[in-house]
């Protein structure tokens, strides 16, 4: 499976209310240098969501990094 998909199959998960499937898939993604900054501010988002602050600053931090133009990280 190539990034973007999974990151698409990272999205449906987060939206079907599988957060855990989610966020292994979004790491997975984190893997594959292609789609850094939308791996990272989805995951950071899905960790914001659960509650997971701590966790989720940095993982925001990074992808506004990889892409200060990104709104969606901002």
């Amino acid at each position: 499976m190539n990034t973007l998909a999974t990151i698409a199959a990272a999205l449906a998960a987060e939206r079907a209310g599988d957060l855990e499937d989610a966020e292994r898939r979004y790491r997975a993604a984190l893997a594959d240098r292609a789609a850094p900054a939308l791996a990272s501010t989805r995951l950071g988002l899905l960790l914001l969501r659960s509650g997971r602050a701590a966790e989720a600053v940095p993982t925001l931090a990074r992808a506004v990094a990889a892409r200060p133009d990104d709104a969606a990280a901002r």
